[in-house]
């Protein structure tokens, strides 16, 4: 439990893919009654979809198959 007494230190981490990096699903998860929903895109394809929408925006429906 926190102290109310005492200061605390609170750090956020964030971590995200180099940006060449492939985001698609994984192999084994991809089957005929189950197929694939997004194509493969690189984690800058995502990102630069990200800035050009706005947050209500689903940006992967511009990814979908």
């Amino acid at each position: 439990m926190a102290s109310t007494s005492k200061p605390r230190l609170s750090a956020i981490y964030f971590a995200a893919p180099a940006l060449h990096e492939c985001v698609s699903a994984l192999p084994e998860t991809v089957t005929a009654d189950a197929p694939r929903r997004y194509r493969p895109f690189t984690w800058a394809e995502y990102k630069k979809t990200m800035y050009t929408l706005r947050l209500s925006h689903n940006r992967l429906d511009l990814f979908k198959v």
